[in-house]
């Protein structure tokens, strides 16, 4: 399991089983089909500390990352 999903799971204290919802929608789904997301992108100097995480489906994430 990478570092930065780790840090959101155990900083919103949910399993890997649990069922979670979208930052931006709302959508639920298991945790482990939604997809953590870098608000600043590590390549850009983004961390990988929660201020920096968020939680997206992947239409969501598909979204920002393809305009």
């Amino acid at each position: 399991m990478q570092k930065h999903v780790k840090t959101y799971l155990t900083h919103h204290n949910i399993g890997i089983e649990e069922i979670w919802h979208c930052d931006i929608c709302g959508k639920q789904d298991y945790i482990q089909r939604l997809q953590i997301h870098h608000k600043t992108y590590r390549s850009q100097g983004g961390k990988d500390n929660i201020e920096n995480l968020q939680c997206l489906c992947f239409s969501c994430n598909f979204k920002i990352h393809n305009g």
